[in-house]
């Protein structure tokens, strides 16, 4: 935070705490002495006064020990440096305008032993209001010494905020770079084999692959996309699937439209799913691969679900890597984690819909 807003925000406290202060500081008084309206109001306003300067001495010495990274770093060196100084003032103020102190109207007299009266040395009301002073300025110093640590404490959040979403941005283009060698490999081996056996077949697939390529390009460093815009990529995706699967393959996406409307999810968060369904199943048309895209208003959920029929890797180090990564977008976003839920028959993954006001708070 820059030093004209901190600057601001010590006025500010100022303005709030001076009052308040001069007021407890005329406590004392009138459990000592009669109330009187008139001379409450004084020291009231004179306490009040008191408390401003102390202010202004300490905001004038953090800023100036604050333009040094030395003094900036070294909080105990500057919190003694500042007492000291503050409290040096404090005395030479108060040694100059002794105004703060109660005087006697007149000077007491005494009468000694040999009949001989002289007056009584002067009384030493300044102690108490030293005293005092010092009290207030251990106050102000801090409110304002808790006044930076909650800034500090802003600023640190801030910088790991800053860091969660690089470290999102990056886990997300290791994604993306995971994801679309495998799938344009696919889908160029696909595409061969369509433009000799059904030209039309093959015309449509080639749209729908390069609107798949053309938002890859354009939402490569998204780290959120509408959900509207993720249904349309994994529509087309399934399309493509169908083309090269055909009856084997069965798909249904079911999603109410107020959940679609403003909803937001990580880049290519179902399509994930729905891949990873293609990829580690079996498909034929003896055996056919049954996907659902279902969403939950209620909950503020997706769910991409699938019959269960495994295909046995010789690898299995890199399975659930896809999901993983998955999961931990969702715990940098500071969202509910993703659901995975497996059976004999069926395997499914839920996700959470998220919306611009989760992160306005």
């Amino acid at each position: 935070m820059n030093k004209e807003v901190r600057v601001l925000q010590f006025f500010k406290l100022m303005l709030i705490t001076s009052p308040l202060l001069g007021a407890i500081s005329t406590l004392p008084g009138l459990f000592f002495q009669r109330f009187e309206p008139s001379r409450t109001a004084k020291w009231f306003l004179i306490a009040t006064l008191l408390t401003i300067i102390i202010w202004l001495i300490n905001i004038a010495l953090v800023s100036i020990f604050f333009r040094n990274n030395f003094f900036k770093k070294n909080t105990y060196l500057r919190r003694a440096l500042i007492l000291i100084i503050a409290s040096i003032i404090i005395l030479l103020v108060e040694h100059k305008f002794s105004v703060f102190a109660p005087r006697p109207p007149q000077r007491l007299m005494q009468k000694l032993p040999d009949g001989v009266i002289k007056p009584l040395p002067p009384p030493s009301g300044n102690i108490g209001i030293i005293v005092q002073m010092f009290l207030l300025n251990l106050i102000v110093m801090a409110l304002i010494e808790f006044d930076l640590l909650k800034t500090k404490k802003k600023e640190v959040d801030l910088e790991n905020m800053k860091l969660r979403y690089a470290n999102m941005q990056a886990k997300n283009l290791l994604l993306n770079n995971q994801l679309h060698p495998h799938f344009l490999f696919n889908s160029l081996s696909t595409l061969k084999s369509l433009i000799s056996t059904n030209p039309d077949t093959a015309a449509t697939y080639l749209i729908k692959l390069s609107d798949i390529l053309r938002r890859a390009i354009s939402n490569n460093d998204q780290v959120l996309v509408p959900l509207k815009d993720e249904l349309s990529l994994c529509s087309n995706y399934l399309d493509m699937q169908k083309i090269r699967f055909e009856q084997a393959l069965l798909f249904e996406i079911n999603i109410p439209e107020n959940l679609v409307t403003g909803g937001l999810v990580p880049a290519y968060s179902i399509q994930l799913c729905v891949e990873n369904a293609i990829k580690h199943n079996k498909i034929t048309a003896n055996a056919p691969l049954q996907l659902k895209i279902t969403g939950n208003e209620a909950a503020q959920s997706i769910c991409i679900s699938n019959n269960l029929q495994p295909i046995q890797y010789k690898d299995e180090g890199m399975s659930g890597v896809g999901l993983s990564n998955l999961s931990e977008r969702y715990e940098l976003l500071g969202a509910e984690a993703v659901t995975i839920t497996q059976n004999s028959r069926d395997f499914s993954v839920t996700i959470k819909v998220l919306h611009n006001e989760d992160f306005n708070n």
